[in-house]
């Protein structure tokens, strides 16, 4: 295990975690480099590091749960003409189907397959917005989610985050 104090490159002597601190930060704007009056860094500072080094761990471990669950996907599986009729069936269902009338999709040259069926329709910040519920397959993997549009200005449906 690693001592949290350095060492001086002129004589070698052990440094304060403060000193080693300041010589890695130096220069690295954002990053606490005052120390209190015994050279120490303050119980701020440490807060500080230590909410951005969380912040960074949970993030990371959020980031790989979502990639996890995205390559599970079957959407993760779909070649690009999967993708266009995917897409297309969204669009199409969102532009002319009432709610809860179904518009199914197969793919003639893959094993993918889906539905989107809208299920209410509503608005949000003066646009017209619809939720929808969207099914995929590919060979054994399935999923279902339900996601909301909105029409743009420009008449084009924008997934609402």
């Amino acid at each position: 295990m690693r001592s949290a104090q350095g060492t001086s490159e002129a004589d070698g002597r052990p440094q304060r975690a403060s000193a080693c601190w300041k010589a890695a930060t130096r220069g690295q704007p954002g990053l606490p480099t005052t120390v209190n009056e015994a050279g120490l860094l303050r119980v701020g500072d440490i807060a500080g590091i230590l909410v951005a080094v969380l912040s960074l761990l949970f993030a990371t471990a959020a980031r790989a749960q979502i990639l996890s669950e995205v390559a599970a996907s079957p959407i993760s599986r779909f070649n690009e003409a999967d993708n266009r009729l995917f897409l297309g069936a969204i669009d199409k269902a969102l532009s002319e189907n009432a709610n809860g009338v179904e518009l199914a999709w197969k793919s003639e040259q893959s094993p993918a397959r889906g539905s989107v069926t809208p299920q209410r329709d509503f608005e949000a910040d003066g646009m017209k917005c619809r939720d929808v519920l969207i099914a995929n397959e590919y060979r054994s993997r399935k999923a279902q989610s339900v996601h909301t549009f909105c029409r743009d200005t420009a008449g084009a449906w924008k997934l609402r985050s």
